[in-house]
């Protein structure tokens, strides 16, 4: 029977084509815009363009087929009530609304993380409210023109529809063995391939090994939704777990440490505690610093860092020292429970809210809570801006209080009023609630400060050291301001008989959001990280390798004798130890040693300036 697509057929596959072309259409202007905004970022020839721009139509109907399959399926039935088409047309643009939503909001993380969204989908749903606030408050113009877009585009589709749709001319048989064919198609269209699973994150490894071409070919909607939904990037081991217990107990052990109990392979305890005496300790989390913009650091002249370029000098300074990844929640989790947050691994065991807070984690606090110490987390931002503040730190951390914008006082009069709060009240409430302590009350102390996170708001006039024309001038001036925070945390201190017995950790969370920070692996990672005790410890400069994970094995050897703790760090201040950064970067991981590093998709090396041929590469890919 020869088959003949009548005309309300043809509208319908009409509607269908259209859906697709406009959404890849919306898609690559995506792509387009990343190859502007970050064209030194994308430093690909045109051949290479091109070929991402065709290989990503595979990757791009993919996800787009899966999003709409069940309403196109719904659209080609043969029924004949328009009032059926008009409930499926709307959910078909609900569905485009949504994926460019993702869209676009992968497009504002690539600025702060520079690669697409992937586990961090399922953090944002877990903190729902507070990314509709962030959206209205910053990007609502975005917002309202999408729904307005949206609008129209259904007001046309509906009336074209109507227009030329005639439910007597169906014919039931002829669409019902089309639809099949074209379900066919769809199923393959999401495959990918005639045959296999269904395309996933990591068969665009397959097709090239170049992050920069992985980035232009993949769309956020893809990775956010393979890994939220999926989980399929799991972390490949071709070794067994007690030879995989093995290397990675050999690559931990400092001096002075022993590992206890073949039950718990990866707990340790120190043999021998360094310090003989209960100081406290003050851990400064810095929102976004970066290493490149800090004088004394980097042998710059941005002047915006007077204070604590007089730290430095009067502190033990990591000079390479990195991030565990791009985000906050990589930096608070890696000081709080010595653990990485590994893409793929969160939807498998649970996140923020969503379980992990029922494991029985070593915490950070538990060192100093065997001893007695007051212990307080403190942030800037408001309660609501992650779960972190209300569950995790009080319940599976342990801290005994925690404090939020919310019950931080005011002490400074603003020009803005600061969408992550402000560093001088964090440091001033700081300040007071440690004066208020007993006289003999030892404490432990965790802030984390705000003001350098985008927008960078305008704090007042007097740090206002660079003309407001370019983003990282804004960057500049809020770090000008935050350096005057931490500087009068100091003097406090000084003035209120505390400075003496306090060991200060100052540590950046990861490199600064929307700001330049170079394109190399470790360029993209660099963090400041100091400890600051000049009634302690010696000043003294650090060149090899160390991380966030560090700094429980660290603060263990310093203050906890027979202590049982896990961390996936060292001793920093150990030299004969096995130094290295463990990286999560999107989708992959990587590994930093003094003169190598190795990035990895969990599946084979991506980049290394290691001999494949040697035994170092062997080491490092395992």
């Amino acid at each position: 029977m020869k088959l003949i697509l009548n005309q309300d057929f043809k509208i319908k596959i009409f509607f269908v084509v259209s859906v697709l072309i406009t959404t890849l259409i919306f898609f690559d202007l995506g792509r387009i815009y990343l190859l502007v905004k970050y064209s030194n970022i994308f430093t690909l020839t045109s051949i290479q363009v091109l070929k991402s721009f065709l290989l990503s139509i595979k990757f791009d109907l993919s996800i787009m087929t899966i999003f709409y399959c069940v309403p196109f399926i719904m659209l080609l039935l043969p029924i004949k009530s328009i009032k059926y088409y008009k409930f499926v047309i709307s959910a078909i643009w609900i569905i485009f609304f949504i994926m460019l939503t993702i869209m676009i909001g992968d497009l504002v993380y690539f600025q702060e993380s520079k690669a697409h969204i992937t586990e961090e989908l399922f953090l944002a749903l877990s903190d729902f409210r507070f990314v509709i606030k962030y959206s209205l408050t910053r990007y609502w113009f975005v917002l309202i023109s999408l729904i307005l877009l949206i609008c129209i585009i259904y007001s046309l589709s509906i009336k074209l529809f109507k227009s030329f749709y005639n439910p007597k001319r169906v014919s039931i048989m002829k669409n019902t063995i089309i639809s099949l064919l074209i379900f066919v198609i769809i199923f393959f269209m999401i495959r990918g391939n005639i045959s296999g699973m269904t395309l996933g994150l990591i068969d665009v490894y397959t097709l090239t090994n170049n992050i920069q071409e992985v980035n232009l070919i993949l769309n956020g909607v893809f990775t956010g939704t393979h890994a939220f939904v999926k989980n399929e990037m799991a972390l490949k081991n071709n070794i067994n777990a007690d030879d995989s217990y093995k290397i990675i107990r050999t690559h931990l052990l400092s001096k002075n440490e022993l590992f206890i109990s073949d039950n718990y392979p990866l707990m340790r305890t120190v043999t021998k505690q360094d310090l003989n005496k209960n100081y406290n300790v003050c851990i400064v989390l810095l929102e976004g610093w970066s290493f490149k913009h800090i004088d004394s650091l980097n042998n710059t002249n941005y002047g915006v860092t007077p204070y604590f370029d007089k730290v430095v000098s009067e502190s033990i300074v990591f000079n390479n020292a990195y991030a565990v990844g791009t985000r906050s929640m990589f930096g608070l989790y890696a000081i709080f429970a010595g653990l990485p947050l590994i893409p793929g691994f969160i939807a498998e065991n649970s996140s923020y809210t969503y379980g992990l807070e029922l494991k029985n984690m070593f915490s950070v606090a538990d060192i100093f809570n065997n001893k007695e110490y007051y212990s307080a987390y403190m942030q800037t931002s408001p309660i609501d801006s992650n779960k972190f503040f209300g569950v995790i730190a009080k319940t599976n951390f342990r801290m005994k209080e925690t404090f939020s914008e919310d019950s931080i006082p005011v002490y400074m009069q603003y020009k803005e009023k600061a969408f992550y709060g402000y560093d001088y009240d964090l440091c001033m409430f700081m300040n007071e609630k440690i004066s208020q302590l007993k006289k003999d009350t030892s404490f432990f102390i965790l802030g984390f400060t705000g003001s350098t996170h985008i927008p960078f708001t305008k704090t007042t006039d007097e740090f206002e050291k660079y003309p407001r024309t370019t983003e990282e001038n804004k960057y500049l001036n809020s770090l000008y301001y935050a350096d005057y925070s931490i500087g009068q945390l100091i003097e406090k201190a000084k003035q209120n008989g505390w400075f003496d017995d306090t060991i200060f950790i100052f540590v950046a969370d990861h490199v600064p959001n929307g700001i330049e920070s170079g394109n190399t692996l470790k360029d993209k990672f660099h963090i400041p990280f100091v400890i600051y005790a000049p009634k302690i410890f010696k000043p003294q400069k650090i060149n090899y390798t160390v991380s966030q994970l560090d700094i429980i094995p660290t603060l263990s050897h310093l203050f906890s004798e027979n202590l049982k703790f896990t961390a996936l760090g060292t001793n920093a201040l150990d030299e004969q130890a096995n130094h290295c950064a463990f990286i999560c970067e999107g989708n992959n991981i990587a590994i930093v040693e003094d003169d190598n590093f190795m990035r990895h998709n969990r599946q084979s090396v991506l980049e290394t300036n290691v001999e494949k041929d040697s035994d170092k590469y062997k080491k490092l890919e395992e």
